[in-house]
């Protein structure tokens, strides 16, 4: 985790390389590579996002929490995550089709709040290490 001068946090997820990954691609010299970058730029609670219902578009989603965690792969429920101060990440599901998410067109579909999706979203990051 670094804390970063202008504000927020990046996080940094360090995988070890095994005979899966092609031994070529190491960038650090010690058998480890970033696996996944995540920056945490504010905290937010689920009062926030009160206004946010079904049928917003993800640019809704952004006028909240810009730079929300997204998982948007073709064989999965395009979704967003943000973390909130208490530890519990508020979920957006949007319409599939899209390749990537459109701020205009990607149009939320659920929303709820799960408290046991953070360690799915920051991993095995220490609760010391978490800004709340």
């Amino acid at each position: 985790m670094y804390a970063i001068k202008e504000g927020g946090y990046l996080y940094v997820y360090w995988d070890e390389w095994d005979d899966l990954y092609w031994r070529e691609w190491e960038t650090t010299g010690e058998g480890f590579f970033w696996g996944m970058l995540y920056y945490l730029q504010a905290m937010y609670t689920v009062e926030d996002f009160s206004d946010l219902k079904a049928g917003n578009t993800f640019g809704d989603l952004l006028r909240i929490d810009s730079n929300p965690f997204i998982y948007w792969y073709s064989s999965s429920i395009p979704s967003s995550y943000s973390i909130l101060s208490n530890g519990d990440v508020l979920v957006c599901e949007f319409e599939g089709g899209k390749a990537s998410p459109d701020e205009n067109d990607s149009v939320i579909t659920k929303i709820y709040v799960r408290a046991d999706y953070r360690m799915a979203i920051l991993g095995g990051v220490r609760d010391a290490d978490l800004p709340w």
